[in-house]
């Protein structure tokens, strides 16, 4: 495994074409699989999930846009910021 790459259940890497991934999911046992994995990691790690509350979700979601929405105005000067906060604000109802 390359520095860097991230292995999967099955040792597919998320270097990995889309469509080599997915045939992961066509296996019988891929539900095992990835919980044999995923209970590996938690062994190893520790289980470090944090759950977010609707709020949560919907504060990082914003966030996120608005960041989103930084970096393409400063690589196209053509996006308009109020057209865009419009497209956001709707992609969250």
């Amino acid at each position: 495994m390359k520095s860097g790459e991230i292995t999967v259940a099955g040792g597919a890497c998320f270097g990995q074409p889309l469509a080599e991934l997915m045939r992961f999911f066509e296996r019988p046992d891929w539900k095992n699989e990835l919980m044999q994995t995923v209970n590996g990691h938690r062994a190893r790690f520790g289980d470090r999930g944090v759950r977010e509350s609707d709020h949560e979700r919907r504060e990082r979601i914003l966030s996120e846009m608005r960041e989103s929405r930084r970096t393409l105005e400063r690589y196209s000067r053509r996006a308009n910021a109020e057209q865009l906060a419009e497209v956001f604000e709707e992609a969250l109802k």
